[in-house]
């Protein structure tokens, strides 16, 4: 059976921008398709933006850009991907990359 949502969460959810952040891997690759789907299934009809964290080529850009491309042509605009550089601390915590994707995504876009 179809999902619905509870009355008035499609016209709410207009205004809220989520934002997934993410890595380069296939393994976050579909957990973004799966999460933008069920966001989508779930009645959000705001605008999805997924925020790749250095991605070690163009092959692999590309990837997600094929990928991503027919969701966003489907969806009207509403889905968008923000490729950052990697951003890593002196420890190599590897987990910089998520706050560091966002600040810049937010940079680049005026957010």
């Amino acid at each position: 059976p179809p999902v619905r949502p509870p009355a008035g969460v499609r016209e709410e959810s207009r205004g809220v921008h989520v934002v997934l952040s993410t890595d380069c891997s296939p393994y976050q690759n579909w957990q973004s398709i799966a999460s933008f789907y069920g966001l989508r299934r779930a009645g959000h009809e705001g605008p999805v933006t997924r925020v790749v964290s250095g991605c070690p080529n163009q092959d692999r850009k590309d990837e997600i850009v094929y990928d991503f491309r027919y969701m966003a042509e489907a969806d009207g605009g509403r889905l968008g991907v923000h490729f950052t550089p990697p951003f890593t601390m002196k420890n190599k915590y590897k987990y910089a990359n998520k706050p560091g994707g966002v600040y810049h995504w937010m940079n680049a876009t005026g957010q």
